[in-house]
């Protein structure tokens, strides 16, 4: 049989059930939320905020498996885990509400964005963030890794209509 660790899939469900076995077995508590304020401080780069705390991905391999850590192993880190780790099974439901409610929010407004092929761009930006990588990642890699893929798109267009006008009666306008 394969290790936990073998394959797209198999890695990150594997790695929920540890982590659902460590808390059962009171290795390791809930979050309590506190881990999501500290994905939000993983925006931040290391060099401006040299003392920010690890991500739950690079916390749970450093809690659980601390010698493959070091060598800068990971198993994955299954997106049903932060909720988890957070709450139990609340806080899975409560991830899974927010992560529905921010796709459809993108989708809106890539679709009343005016431009067809503005939003098939962003579509396919933003499609292996949110969707394929959720299982591995997580809800805040999975956003920040959509995000991260947009802003030099978005940049350039912005840039590219500042060049177009020759710098006068620059104005936000839809992205369209």
């Amino acid at each position: 049989l394969l290790p936990i660790n073998v394959g797209e899939f198999a890695a990150p469900s594997g790695s929920f059930l540890i982590i659902i076995d460590r808390i059962v077995h009171d290795f390791t508590e809930f979050t309590w939320g506190y881990s999501y304020l500290t994905e939000l401080s993983v925006w931040i780069p290391r060099p401006l905020f040299p003392g920010r705390p690890l991500s739950l991905p690079e916390l749970f391999m450093s809690t659980h498996f601390p010698a493959l850590y070091s060598t800068g192993h990971g198993f994955g880190f299954f997106m049903l885990m932060e909720g988890y780790w957070a709450f139990g099974i609340p806080g899975v439901f409560l991830d899974m509400v927010m992560f529905g409610i921010l796709i459809a929010i993108v989708h809106r407004f890539l679709e009343d964005s005016g431009s067809r092929k503005l939003a098939l761009l962003l579509y396919i930006l933003i499609f292996p963030g949110l969707v394929i990588t959720s299982s591995r990642t997580g809800m805040f890699g999975s956003i920040k890794y959509s995000v991260l893929t947009c802003v030099p798109i978005v940049g350039l267009m912005f840039l590219s209509r500042i060049l177009q006008s020759g710098g006068r009666n620059i104005r936000p306008r839809s992205l369209g």
